[in-house]
């Protein structure tokens, strides 16, 4: 078989397993933990022993928690399915690639700018901060977490880093912005399914 169906396949299932899960399973995970350090530390052993989880779950047969368990991964799945396909259509329209394209042309407006000294660099990277943030939202919006992640955190090896200004810190910010151009340009150039 095609690597590149695998691929995709293997995204496909890493978008829909990672919506929802994380709130299905972190937070009453993170409840019951904060729940029995609490028990744990603080309340005698007999009151210990009255608050131990068993004692508060019902006393149903396996078969009724395998039905429960069952019927929350299907309703998730379902959940992030519908999200990806939502994602997919936002991705489709012309409006979200028109939205999209300006990005493109006011980051790369944004990372032309040339300043002249270092009193202009706290504003020109608020400005590049305000705007990343918002591309951010709308790459999430048209294509889904993934590629919102791959640009919120782009990897270095992408671009080399922006020389030639006077300050170190405006030169990673100057190529943090070009690779972030990058990523928006190839996810722009992205053919549409």
């Amino acid at each position: 078989m095609d690597k590149a169906i695998w691929l995709d396949r293997l995204v496909l299932w890493r978008e829909l397993l990672s919506g929802p899960w994380k709130w299905i399973v972190a937070v009453p995970l993170a409840v019951i933990s904060a729940f029995a350090f609490v028990r744990d530390e603080f309340l005698s052993a007999e009151s210990q022993e009255r608050f131990k989880l068993p004692q508060w779950l019902p006393d149903w047969h396996w078969q009724t928690w395998t039905l429960i368990t069952v019927t929350l991964f299907l309703l998730g799945t379902l959940e992030s399915a519908y999200r990806l396909v939502t994602s997919m259509r936002a991705a489709k329209s012309p409006k979200s690639r028109d939205l999209l394209g300006n990005a493109l042309q006011e980051g790369t407006l944004l990372f032309k700018e040339k300043l002249a000294d270092g009193y202009a660099y706290p504003e020109w990277k608020q400005r590049a901060s305000a705007w990343a943030n918002t591309t951010a939202e709308l790459i999430a919006h048209c294509f889904g977490e993934a590629d919102r992640q791959l640009f919120v955190h782009p990897d270095p090896g992408m671009a080399g880093w922006y020389e030639g200004s006077f300050d170190k810190a405006h030169n990673n910010a100057r190529g943090n912005l070009n690779i972030r151009l990058k990523v928006l340009r190839t996810l722009i150039e992205r053919p549409i399914a």
